[in-house]
């Protein structure tokens, strides 16, 4: 990804994205968004980080390593540790049994002519997912937003019909209703375009891409072009 420098208010950047206390290095962790685990080697150069305070990220790396092995043995269809599609869920899953024995009881059994179903641990899924989204809208457009969400999705991409698929991939590219402030990273990259396809901020092509709405009432993922996954502040229909 591209350097992008940012001249939003110092005052608000220095704000944890999810409570929207005021942080200082001594009384924080960097917070990288999305979750340098979840990415490919090599990472990506410059990747979206934050810092947020400890009590909002303690714990927060427990459920992230949850999302993405759950995410990898659905794709590999199987929690075998040497069978898994994403490297980091293989070592992880080989060396944290707890972790192992939650996805082989996610396993919901299917008549042999179906394919596997899982059942995923929803609280973790929407914490995590939450969390991205909230430091997605601090660190594109310069606030916060500590507000519950009045929708959050998480849903696998093959359940869409195409046309479902087709206009969600590409709703409102090449319009916008709000502009973001100037100097906001999301500003610099619809004027320049760094990082972005079709609309969608990419991260890491193949792994992870989001969108973020420029009132900042939304924030869409798209994970390993399995999972797409919608944060909204305002009423929607997906």
């Amino acid at each position: 990804m591209e350097y992008i420098s940012t001249s939003s208010d110092e005052r608000l950047l220095g704000m944890c994205p999810q409570c929207g206390a005021a942080v200082r290095k001594s009384t924080s962790t960097k917070d990288h968004i999305p979750p340098r685990s979840w990415l490919g080697k090599p990472l990506p150069d410059h990747p979206p980080f934050l810092r947020s305070c400890f009590d909002c990220n303690n714990g927060a790396s427990e459920k992230e390593e949850y999302v993405l092995a759950f995410l990898s043995v659905v794709l590999s269809g199987t929690t075998n540790p040497s069978k898994q599609r994403i490297p980091w869920a293989s070592k992880v899953l080989s060396s944290n049994k707890k972790l192992l024995d939650k996805l082989k009881g996610a396993r919901i059994s299917s008549p042999p002519d179906q394919d596997l179903s899982w059942k995923p641990d929803q609280k973790i899924f929407d914490s995590v997912i939450l969390k991205n989204a909230r430091g997605h809208i601090l660190y594109e457009l310069g606030f916060c937003i500590t507000d519950d969400p009045k929708n959050l999705v998480t849903r696998p991409i093959q359940t869409y019909d195409q046309g479902a698929w087709t206009n969600i991939l590409y709703a409102g590219y090449g319009a916008l209703a709000l502009w973001p402030e100037v100097g906001s990273r999301l500003m610099t990259r619809l004027i320049g375009g760094q990082d972005m396809v079709d609309g969608w901020i990419v991260v890491q092509d193949g792994i992870y891409r989001y969108r973020v709405d420029s009132s900042g009432l939304s924030v869409e993922t798209i994970i390993y072009e399995y999972l797409y996954t919608c944060v909204e502040w305002q009423d929607s229909d997906h």
